[in-house]
C-alpha cells in the first residue's frame, strides 16, 4: 500500500488552511473569542479517491465486504454503508515535515484509520473527551483546550498497520506537527449509517481543493 501511496503523492492536494475546530463556516453571531471562531491551522496533502487506482490494494480493501462487515460487526451490528462522496470515502493523508492536523471534530459519527506509515518523531494522534454531545458543547473547557491547555490530552501511539475506530464527531482531536524524512501515510475509510451521504462543499473544498457530488 505504501508503494501504491508513493506512486501517486506528486498528484496529492496541498491543503493549508485555517478552519473553526468544527470545520464550518464561521459564525459572526459569536463573539471573536468564542471557540467556534478560533483559527486552526491544517498543514497537509491529500489522495483522494477518485485519485487511488481501482485495483489497488488499498481501494480493495475498502471496497470488501469482509471488511465492511467486520466494521458492523464492531460497531454493534447495525448496517453501514460505504460512503457516496467520489473524494472523501476513501483518503489518504500525506503529512511530511513540518505538516499538521489542528484541532476539529468530524462530520462522521465515527472514523476510521489505517495507519500505513509512521514518521520518525511527531505526527501523533492527540485527542480530548467529553467536550461534545447529542445537544450540548463543553465551550469553556473546549476554550482551554484551544488556548494550549493540555492537561486533559491524550496521546494514542499507533504503529504501522494499526486500524483505528474512534468516535471523531464527539472527540476533538489532532495531528501533532511531524519531524523529520519519513512521511506520514494515514488512510481514512468512510462509512455511513445511511446511503448517498457525501461531505459538505465546504469540508470538500478545505481538503481537496474541489468539490463534487456523488
Amino acid at each position: 500500500m505504501v508503494e501504491e501511496v508513493d506512486g501517486v503523492v506528486d498528484d496529492a492536494f496541498n491543503c493549508r488552511d485555517l478552519h473553526n475546530p468544527y470545520l464550518e463556516e464561521s459564525d459572526d453571531s459569536f463573539p471573536s473569542d468564542h471557540p467556534r471562531r478560533q483559527a486552526q491551522v491544517t498543514s497537509l496533502d491529500v489522495i483522494a479517491y477518485d485519485q487511488i487506482g481501482p485495483d489497488d490494494a488499498l481501494r480493495r480493501l475498502y471496497e470488501s465486504d469482509a471488511l465492511l462487515r467486520f466494521i458492523q460487526d464492531i460497531l454493534g451490528g447495525n448496517r453501514l454503508y460505504r460512503m457516496a462522496d467520489p473524494m472523501a470515502a476513501l483518503t489518504v493523508n500525506v503529512m511530511k515535515e513540518g505538516h499538521n492536523h489542528g484541532w476539529h471534530f468530524d462530520e462522521s459519527l465515527v472514523t476510521t484509520t489505517i495507519m500505513l506509515q509512521k514518521p520518525e518523531e511527531g505526527g501523533e494522534f492527540q485527542y480530548v473527551a467529553d467536550l461534545r454531545g447529542e445537544a450540548w458543547d463543553d465551550y469553556e473547557a473546549l476554550g482551554k483546550v484551544l488556548a494550549g491547555d493540555e492537561s486533559q490530552v491524550m496521546t494514542l501511539g499507533v504503529a504501522p498497520g494499526t486500524m483505528l475506530l474512534f468516535a471523531g464527531y464527539y472527540q476533538l482531536h489532532r495531528v501533532s506537527p511531524v519531524k523529520g524524512e519519513t512521511t506520514r501515510y494515514v488512510s481514512t475509510l468512510c462509512y455511513k449509517d445511511r446511503p448517498g451521504v457525501c461531505n459538505s462543499p465546504e469540508v470538500q473544498q478545505l481538503f481537496y481543493g474541489r468539490t463534487a457530488t456523488a
